[in-house]
């Protein structure tokens, strides 16, 4: 019964979180933590490896859906900002490297306060943006615009990046991951292929660095980033509907490259993965559509759901520390 339980409010945040566009790691993750001392195998050890896969179901199921959804401004634009991929996904990956090895030296009870810091942090920001004045302003369209072409190659190099980690050459993992994020900056700046931000010097140097933090407190807490890229994305002016079609392709690629790290350190039950990972691909896909509802919405709306969702992880972290 307890178990059936477990699986029926994993498959709930599924929903919900998907409804967002956020991978719900924070919640899974005060779920797994609230059943840990009930499941003998859901030791502590374990917990932020099962959340990160668990979050990966939700990521394929938002990455498949959206990868053929066009941009409202224009049907030639994906509604994915691959500029913005192809820039956070290399130092994310760096970030999750940096992550796994910190998580093995620091003590568990130190990641909840970090943990319980992030979700405060997420929640003021969020307030401030809900706070401010909503505009009608239209996004830049960039004058000079190429095909996707690009982005494969930039894709490419990173997913060969990811194959070198795969196989515990991290060394040369890491150097390839800069070497594409270095490209992509170069090439956005050139470029401005994007509809939906300015390229600058000062922005690409912000994203670079808020998406190694974003790959080193996801692995090091166990969610799957998307919950900290949103307010970034948002503090940049991008729509709703933008964050989460781009969320899923760049939370996509954290938890994958997060998995290969846990894989390495042998950290990962295959068994409960797959089940959860069924579990929470089934409820997510539910979760999707309901999201193409939310995105018809204002910004501000979907700013206060989120919101919601992290003060609710606050309270629960809260209540589970003290």
């Amino acid at each position: 019964m307890i178990s059936v339980i477990f699986h029926g409010l994993t498959s709930a945040i599924g929903v919900v979180s998907s409804s967002l566009g956020i991978g719900g790691g924070c919640l899974l993750l005060s779920l797994f933590s609230k059943f840990s001392s009930t499941f003998s195998w859901l030791e502590t050890k374990y917990i932020a490896p099962l959340v990160t896969t668990t979050v990966l179901s939700n990521n394929l199921v938002r990455s498949i859906y959206y990868c053929r959804k066009k941009h409202k401004i224009h049907e030639k634009y994906s509604l994915i900002d691959y500029s913005v991929l192809t820039l956070m996904a290399p130092f994310d990956t760096i970030g999750s490297y940096t992550g796994i090895l910190f998580s093995e030296m620091i003590p568990y009870k130190i990641i909840e306060y970090i943990t319980l810091i992030l979700f405060f942090l997420i929640s003021v920001k969020l307030l401030y943006k809900l706070s401010r004045k909503e505009t009608d302003e239209i996004p830049h369209i960039s004058i000079i615009y190429k095909s996707s072409d690009t982005f494969h190659y930039q894709l490419s190099l990173y997913s060969i990046g990811l194959i070198f980690g795969l196989f515990e050459y991290v060394k040369t993992s890491i150097i390839v991951c800069l070497f594409s994020g270095c490209l992509s900056i170069r090439l956005n700046i050139l470029k401005q292929n994007s509809p939906n931000i300015l390229w600058t010097r000062s922005n690409s140097f912000f994203i670079s660095i808020a998406s190694f933090f974003i790959g080193f407190l996801s692995t090091l807490i166990g969610i799957g980033g998307s919950m900290i890229s949103t307010p970034v994305l948002l503090n940049l002016n991008f729509s709703s509907s933008v964050i989460i079609s781009t969320n899923s392709i760049s939370g996509l690629f954290s938890t994958i490259s997060s998995s290969i790290q846990y894989y390495r350190k042998d950290r990962i039950l295959l068994d409960k993965t797959l089940v959860l990972f069924f579990v929470n691909f089934i409820s997510c896909i539910v979760g999707t559509y309901i999201s193409y509802y939310i995105q018809k919405k204002k910004d501000k709306f979907y700013t206060f759901f989120l919101l919601i969702l992290v003060i609710i992880c606050n309270i629960l972290y809260i209540d589970k520390i003290f």
